[in-house]
């Protein structure tokens, strides 16, 4: 992953750039990666490699949160 992907997720996260890093998979779909908080209550973010971003709340699923950035969202 790019570093300023990572810099971009651990500021939005509000993680340090290791766990950005640790709690990262890729997600060809999108040609990016879903990165989450692994805390209680934490976001996630799915962010291609352009940059565009989705984030969620912990009580939106991958599949749901996925499905979202497909239909078009960001934020």
């Amino acid at each position: 992953m790019r570093p300023e992907l990572i810099s971009m997720a651990s500021e939005i996260l509000e993680i340090s750039p290791s766990e950005a890093c640790e709690n990262c998979e890729p997600v060809p779909e999108i040609d990016g990666y879903y990165i989450w908080d692994s805390s209680r209550g934490g976001l996630s973010m799915l962010v291609s490699e352009s940059g565009e971003r989705l984030v969620a709340t912990s009580s939106v699923g991958f599949d749901e949160h996925l499905e979202a950035y497909l239909a078009g969202r960001r934020n």
